[in-house]
């Protein structure tokens, strides 16, 4: 079944977090098992993605950010760091 044959998607679950400063995280589920995660006071890039693995956790870090920003040269530079252990 492609994605375009599939049912619509619904949401079964949203949560919201309220953080210091005023922000706020929400977590919404739909009922084809993704998930979205909405930060209100935008801009933000995506500074980290881990998971993806089989019965795996999975984590995305957000940085505030726009395009064009340094985040993903500071994510090369520290996984470099990582990789050769210096």
């Amino acid at each position: 079944m492609t994605r375009a044959e599939m049912p619509p998607t619904t949401i079964i679950d949203k949560q919201t977090i309220k953080l210091l400063g005023g922000r706020s995280v929400e977590i919404v589920a739909y009922s084809n098992g993704e998930f979205a995660i909405r930060v209100d006071d935008a801009p933000f890039v995506i500074a980290e993605f881990r998971g993806g693995e089989q019965g795996g956790d999975a984590a995305v870090r957000l940085s505030p950010g726009r395009q064009g920003s340094t985040v993903h040269g500071n994510w090369h530079r520290d996984r470099q760091v990582k990789l050769n252990g210096t």
